[in-house]
């Protein structure tokens, strides 16, 4: 997975306030309370997510694949290894996030593998 989110602080100031990357760190809990928006509010208005070999644009879009699953089986993610790494006004992190959820009434895990460039959109 590849995803272009946005950051809303200086990486500078990320570098001295551990709160400075808590939206990103709290997405698992946007994905629990099943608020589709506000995970797709990560990107960029051009952001990418690759899942499966196929890469979507946009936050509208992303907002649509978003949308079905968090109404359908509301995944409960664990996140693993978060590390971002800061170099000057970019970033880049990679995870393990694992998703568990109830889908037709079995019990489904799943894994995976995610990378995310940080970005500046307008100014933040």
């Amino acid at each position: 997975m590849m995803s272009h989110c946005v950051v809303d602080r200086t990486t500078q100031t990320a570098q001295n306030d551990p709160d400075c990357l808590a939206r990103v760190a709290d997405s698992p809990l946007v994905a629990v309370g099943g608020r589709a928006e506000e995970m797709a509010g990560l990107f960029t208005t051009d952001g990418e997510l690759e899942l499966d070999g196929t890469v979507e644009h946009g936050r509208e879009r992303l907002l649509e694949i978003y949308r079905k699953p968090f109404e359908a089986v509301r995944p409960i993610p664990t996140v693993h290894n978060h590390v971002i790494d800061l170099d000057g006004d970019q970033a880049t992190g990679y995870c393990a996030p694992a998703l568990r959820m109830v889908q037709e009434g079995e019990a489904v895990t799943a894994a995976a593998h995610q990378e995310d460039l940080f970005e500046w959109e307008e100014g933040v």
